[in-house]
């Protein structure tokens, strides 16, 4: 795998090559390539064709092919904006695409492999429509082995990935990152997918002499996991929200209270209460990741 800059020339022996994969039946996979342009061009149309094996005569209908583009986005690198990258934002499931001259569009598409595909070459192409009325094809050449997988019965899936709605007033956002969690966790699924990270943002109450937490954030994600079907979670970034285990001072927050030990004691026997009582799923914390010492020098104390 090459990192190519999207304003970069494809490399010669890249050009006219045919888009290769590979995979079982039932697995989802990704048929991806570049698209160079020399000039601008509005409402490029995307198309694929049915997939077939010429030996055995079986087809994978177009169907079972969902296309789209990448769209890009600027990406802050410094506060101020001196400096900045492109980078991928998410997939547009369009036909339409606008291609800019000189620079690399990408198609990203997901073949969805049937259960009783026969195994075989599966040949079949990509076609982009240009406004003059041209067409280019672009070949696809896809290997069904005959293997069935096995499902993933342990948890599996993405680590620190999460939904980053920062452009405005969280409060007004609420509902939009509620639907995108939700299409989220449907699309881990749909790719056979059994775990995933979040950030827990525990509340952390010291005004009694007995510490209380709310795990309300952590009950609304369990539950919702657990009903799409997940094996287990970990809990990364914000375990414990205005509070840094590594950085922050348990003594000072809690009035001199709680030792750091005997903060994480109370605080993992109050979890235990809230998993069994709430029928949480299987889930790692992991409240201070890869701590430098001398960062932190009372470090120590808090391993």
């Amino acid at each position: 795998m090459e990192e190519y800059p999207q304003d970069g020339k494809p490399k010669s022996e890249w050009i006219n090559q045919p888009v290769k994969e590979f995979g079982s039946p039932g697995e989802s996979e990704i048929l991806s390539f570049g698209v160079y342009s020399k000039q601008n061009w509005k409402d490029v149309i995307l198309s694929v064709s049915d997939l077939k094996d010429e030996k055995s005569g079986a087809v994978i209908s177009q169907n079972r092919i969902q296309k789209g583009w990448v769209s890009y986005r600027l990406k802050r690198l410094t506060p101020e904006g001196s400096q900045y990258a492109v980078g991928e934002r998410y997939v547009n499931l369009k036909a339409k695409q606008d291609l800019k001259a000189n620079s690399i569009h990408r198609v990203w598409s997901t073949l969805k492999v049937p259960e009783n595909a026969l195994a075989g070459l599966y040949k079949g192409t990509f076609s982009l429509q240009l406004a003059n009325g041209r067409v280019k094809k672009v070949p696809i050449e896809f290997q069904v082995f005959n293997i069935q997988l096995k499902k993933v019965d342990f948890p599996v899936g993405p680590f620190n990935s999460h939904i980053l709605e920062n452009e405005w007033f969280p409060e007004e956002l609420e509902d939009r990152i509620e639907r995108s969690f939700q299409l989220s966790m449907a699309k881990m699924k749909e790719y056979g997918l059994t775990s995933f990270s979040f950030s827990p943002e525990i509340e952390l109450n010291f005004d009694q002499n007995v510490l209380e937490i709310d795990t309300s954030r952590m009950n609304n994600v369990m539950k919702k996991a657990r009903s799409e079907g997940f094996l287990g979670l970990v809990g990364y970034g914000d375990i414990f929200k205005g509070f840094h285990a590594c950085k922050d001072d348990i003594r000072k927050l809690s009035g001199n209270r709680y030792s750091t030990v005997e903060f994480y004691k109370a605080v993992t026997r109050k979890l235990n209460e809230e998993a069994v009582q709430n029928h949480w799923l299987p889930l790692v914390l992991i409240a201070c990741d890869e701590p430098l010492a001398s960062d932190y020098p009372d470090l120590r104390e808090k391993a």
